[in-house]
């Protein structure tokens, strides 16, 4: 995970997930949400919630 402070604009961050890179826009500040957002992005694919098999798929 990487993350970009944006200012007042919150922040960006980019998560590596079985060598795929997500860009991901939040308009919250702070290290804590990232990590709050990556654990959430986490969860998603342990339940199942989101297949990275289809995560490009139009």
């Amino acid at each position: 995970m990487s993350v970009r402070p944006q200012g007042r604009d919150g922040l960006s961050l980019t998560i590596r997930a079985k060598g795929v890179d997500f860009s991901v826009a939040l308009r919250l500040v702070g290290d804590h949400n990232a990590m709050n957002a990556t654990g959430a992005f986490a969860l998603a694919i342990a339940l199942r919630l989101l297949s990275l098999k289809n995560a490009f798929a139009a």
